[in-house]
């Protein structure tokens, strides 16, 4: 190969590791990544790796809890990458995966469903950091990258049929299944739905429905076992919602930099078809992301105690109808606004996550000013459903806490199902499901000072007169008061 055949090459290369190095920036030029349930899952974590480690307290407080759960691979992965980067990079490694999986697992797909339309998967550029990311479900992010992974190898399965083929998808279904039931659910969809509209054999249908039987028979048992009270609440299905989630690949901190992000795609996407006689459209494609789209519409936005299914679609919308166009000549034009839609995106977002960084300090400082291995419970006000919740980093940073002065507190992420962690000991609310602070005024004041050692509140100043009778501010900061339980308190008759 002569040098000018290798220069666009060598160009294209570069490009590409310029593109992973914006991508991930954000995430290592900040102490704390501002990501809502991130410090949770990372504490969480920390206390699985550490469960026996006889300079921490958690094996009297917790217990492992390794069943046929839907979201074990976040977990697991943790677990491997803690052993030589330890918790905080083995976080950060996690986090660079998450976002660099999904463009890079659309690539693959597009590859396969769409030949020579691979440029499209910069368009998933936009997708790394939307608000399912920003939120903290690292488990679902992870779930479009594999899912996207699995549809691609079932077209490479339909293309050359073979049994050894075969068995690897169905292997990396069931990985998928153990990585987010969300993802597994898309990708089930997707291929029944693909391989019936392209009128393959009812045999190859059959082949597909079958990959996922073994996932199907795990969530069953962990449903029966785990999951008998989560029913889809229809209570909390609303259309207008349904239509500003569709904007959810788009979406991050700022609605005016979504805004701009959502018509520049328009406009782009109106100039390379305006009179474009090379463009092309995929029928098929585009029946697999209306089946999508339709079950985005008639699901609800919670079941039982898990929220946020109104998010969780858009995006995988989103990806595969990325391989219904074909643009033929007027491809730059999809390229280049692309490219602008992920930096003014990508560089927004680190703005943001260099500002919270002041508020993220204040709360570290105020870890600090707790001893080692106290119980701690934590309670941070909720945000009403209107509000933006991916501003709201504060809730789950006292699970630092756990990290750097080994706290025990039920607080900590031990769903039943969901979590590999169970809570081993009876503690005040530790019963709830989700482990979130429920104390309200007429709690159990006295339960409460004999179960722990301090109370961390934010912008909770209504149960400053019950913690009052129990304790005393030992960290005070904006809207961040830590209370210390004082062990002289008398006991009281009133609640």
């Amino acid at each position: 190969m002569d040098g000018s055949s290798s220069a666009p090459v060598t160009a294209r290369r570069i490009g590409l590791f310029l593109i992973a190095f914006v991508l991930v920036f954000p995430l290592f030029a900040v102490k704390y990544p501002p990501l809502v349930d991130y410090p949770d899952h990372l504490a969480r974590s920390y206390v699985l790796h550490h469960l026996h480690d006889s300079r921490q307290v958690f094996s009297g407080w917790y217990a492992a809890d390794w069943g046929p759960n839907p979201y074990l691979v976040v977990d697991f992965l943790l677990q491997a990458l803690q052993y030589p980067f330890g918790i905080y990079l083995a976080g950060r490694l996690l986090l660079s995966i998450c976002v660099l999986s999904v463009p890079l697992a659309t690539w693959v797909f597009l590859r396969q469903a769409s030949p020579g339309n691979e440029y499209l998967a910069l368009w998933a550029l936009v997708v790394a950091y939307d608000t399912n990311f920003l939120m903290g479900f690292l488990s679902f992010q992870l779930s479009m990258a594999f899912c996207l992974i699995v549809i691609a190898a079932w077209l490479a399965y339909l293309r050359a049929p073979r049994l050894s083929v075969w068995l690897l998808v169905a292997l990396l279904v069931t990985i998928l299944y153990f990585t987010h039931i969300g993802g597994f659910g898309v990708a089930g969809i997707v291929l029944v739905v693909y391989t019936w509209f392209m009128r393959r054999r009812f045999v190859d249908v059959c082949r597909a429905a079958l990959l996922f039987v073994p996932g199907l028979l795990f969530f069953l048992y962990v449903k029966m076992l785990s999951w008998p009270s989560r029913r889809l609440d229809y209570s909390s299905w609303h259309l207008s919602a349904k239509v500003a989630t569709l904007a959810t690949p788009f979406r991050a901190y700022s609605r005016w930099v979504d805004l701009v992000a959502l018509l520049l795609f328009a406009t782009a996407l109106f100039f390379a078809l305006y009179k474009n006689r090379t463009a092309t459209f995929s029928r098929v494609w585009l029946m697999v992301a209306a089946v999508i789209l339709l079950v985005h519409a008639v699901l609800p936005e919670r079941y039982g105690d898990l929220a946020s299914i109104d998010t969780r679609f858009p995006p995988f919308v989103f990806l595969l109808a990325l391989a219904i166009p074909s643009f033929g000549r007027r491809k730059s034009v999809m390229i280049y606004a692309a490219l602008a839609v992920f930096l003014i995106k990508t560089a927004y977002v680190n703005i943001r996550f260099q500002s919270e960084q002041r508020k993220l300090n204040t709360l570290a400082s105020g870890i600090s000013t707790v001893p080692e291995h106290a119980r701690v419970l934590a309670c941070s006000k909720a945000p009403p459903p209107t509000d933006h919740w991916v501003e709201h980093s504060e809730i789950h940073f006292w699970a630092y806490g756990v990290i750097s002065q080994g706290w025990t507190s039920p607080s900590l992420f031990h769903q039943k199902g969901l979590q590999p962690l169970v809570l081993s000991k009876d503690m005040y609310l530790g019963a709830d499901p989700d482990g979130s602070c429920a104390i309200d005024p007429s709690s159990d004041w006295q339960r409460l000072r004999r179960d722990y050692d301090f109370v961390w509140t934010y912008d909770v100043p209504a149960l400053a007169p019950g913690l009052s009778t129990v304790s005393d501010p030992a960290f005070v900061a904006d809207k961040l008061v830590i209370y210390r339980i004082r062990r002289d308190a008398a006991p009281s008759d009133s609640n």
